[in-house]
């Protein structure tokens, strides 16, 4: 990585780290890796708020303070750049209570070969069943960029 990519990075993490952490949704960070064609993947995304907010975003919403998210993903390659997967978000709060998040389904499509470029992007597209702690509808859609 170039010198001045990673002083960007550390820039935006120093940024990140000093506002209040909104532990909502899994935050996930791509290094632009799709499953090989015909390949299953098993990945396990985690994020901690460390000083998160006190209350929830809606009545009956997960307190984001001293939370933990994580998300495990099962993909599996059908392209050299196109994977889909399934999520299966949950939540732990800074009492030990462990929360479900339903399931995602998910699409990502990213340029071939991009862990061999200087420069790569995608898209991931995610359709998702949520649980009444997560979100005040059940049914939600997010489309993502990627840009790496």
């Amino acid at each position: 990585m170039q010198t001045w990519a990673r002083v960007f990075v550390l820039l935006a993490a120093c940024l990140v780290a000093s506002r209040e952490a909104k532990a909502i949704d899994e935050i996930q960070v791509y290094n632009a890796e799709i499953a090989k064609i015909g390949q299953w993947t098993l990945r396990q995304h985690l994020n901690y708020a460390i000083k998160g907010r006190k209350e929830p975003d809606f009545p009956g919403g997960l307190v984001p303070d001293r939370a933990l998210n994580g998300t495990p993903e099962l993909a599996y390659g059908v392209t050299d750049w196109y994977e889909i997967g399934f999520y299966v978000p949950f939540a732990v709060d800074k009492d030990g209570n462990v929360y479900s998040n339903g399931g995602k389904f998910c699409q990502l499509f990213a340029a071939p070969d991009a862990a061999k470029r200087e420069f790569f992007y995608g898209i991931n597209i995610e359709l998702s069943y949520s649980t009444p702690k997560f979100s005040e509808t059940k049914f939600n859609a997010e489309i993502r960029p990627i840009l790496g």
